[in-house]
């Protein structure tokens, strides 16, 4: 999608990704939680540190949802964002330090009295098993490895699972060759994202 607006000559991108929780492997609860967090952690070319100059020599941040920025660096931060989406790293220790983050703050919600009217709601209008009443536990975040990120993201990080939106001071054929160029080798296959 785009949407020209020459007034500033600033652009946003942004990658709307047609993947959630809904998809979470059994078992494996959270598990898309943990990936978006650690799709801006490092990419097989670039290490969090690379990420981050590129991100300086541009002048502003670029994540794998999106960026804004001036117009003349559309495709250097398309480049930056793209990679992030296509080729995660995955790091062990990024995974650890997030696996942990998480648990940490499931435990604190937990102890809350909304947690629990949450899950007994969610069972008893859902059914056990139903991936509505499904969530993540410590055992299912634990369960989460290096290798079932890399699974998933090969199945549903797929173009035809997401979508790219582009605002800003840009030209229609100047944004599909910028696309073009960035995703156009980006191989389809993996699995459409279904949720019926």
């Amino acid at each position: 999608s785009l949407l020209e607006n020459h007034e500033l000559p600033v652009v946003s991108v942004n990658a709307v990704v047609n993947v959630d929780g809904l998809l979470d492997p059994p078992d494996q609860e959270g598990l898309i939680a943990v990936l978006q967090q650690m799709l801006p952690a490092g990419t097989t070319t670039r290490t969090p540190d690379r990420l981050a100059a590129a991100f300086a020599e541009l002048g502003s941040s670029v994540s794998p949802n999106g960026f804004t920025t001036v117009t003349p660096n559309l495709g250097r931060s398309l480049e930056l964002m793209a990679d992030m989406l296509m080729h995660p790293a995955f790091p062990q220790s990024s995974l650890d330090r997030i696996r942990s983050n998480l648990v940490a703050g499931l435990k604190r919600s937990q102890e809350q009295p909304g947690y629990i009217a949450q899950r007994v709601f969610a069972n008893a209008v859902y059914g056990a098993g139903h991936p509505f009443e499904r969530v993540r536990t410590e055992a299912s975040l634990n369960a989460i490895t290096r290798q079932s990120l890399l699974d998933f993201h090969g199945t549903y990080y797929r173009p035809q699972n997401i979508q790219i939106v582009v605002a800003g001071d840009v030209k229609p054929d100047d944004v599909v060759a910028a696309l073009e160029k960035t995703f156009g080798k980006w191989q389809r296959g993996g699995k459409l994202a279904n949720y019926s």
